[in-house]
């Protein structure tokens, strides 16, 4: 869970204080250092039959792939306004939502899972990722519909980005999800988009 994404929505929930937000900075730089490349979208799809390694490589590539997508949200920096807030959050919404449709996507594109386990795995996944999207996507359009200066519909819509994260946060560990199946996590060991 990107914990700079989180403290920088708790920011605009809590106080519209430029200065506020900028003591995130650190965090926000130590975030920074991990890498961020998204697996090559290619990579979360397979074809038909195929076998356990490839489905797992997928699935792997669709989870790692929204984490490196997520931490590459715009960094807010402030503001003297509601509005330029709103701005901001809308943007965060946005990126987020976009994020979201794209590892749905991804697991989407997968064959067949091999295994029971692959199959819930893949099933709660998705379903995490579509209830974030869901919330985010509202808290968006509620911020959207209101007047500039509206303190309680900047609020509401932090309070989103939040509820949005925490949500799909549940699903970020394919690997870890998948230990029901000795065959999968074999098969993870050795995957390129499981590392």
């Amino acid at each position: 869970m990107s914990r700079s994404t989180v403290f920088l929505a708790t920011c605009f929930a809590v106080s519209f204080a430029l200065t506020a937000c900028e003591s995130g900075g650190e965090a926000r730089d130590a975030q920074q250092t991990r890498n961020t490349t998204a697996p090559a979208a290619s990579a979360t799809t397979t074809g038909p039959g195929s076998s356990p390694a490839e489905w797992v490589n997928g699935f792997c590539g669709a989870v790692n792939g929204f984490v490196a997508r997520q931490d590459e949200m715009p960094d807010p920096t402030g503001g003297n306004t509601i509005g330029e807030h709103q701005r901001q959050t809308g943007e965060l919404l946005d990126h987020f939502v976009t994020t979201l449709d794209e590892a749905i996507a991804a697991l989407d594109a997968l064959d067949q899972p091999p295994d029971s386990t692959a199959e819930t795995a893949a099933r709660t996944t998705r379903d995490n990722y579509a209830a974030a999207r869901e919330t985010a996507a509202t808290a968006k359009e509620e911020l959207e519909a209101a007047a500039p200066d509206d303190v309680e519909a900047q609020n509401r819509a932090a309070d989103g980005v939040i509820e949005s994260q925490e949500q799909a946060h549940r699903s970020i560990d394919p690997v870890g999800v998948l230990t029901g199946s000795p065959e999968l996590i074999k098969a993870a060991a050795d995957a390129p988009n499981c590392k």
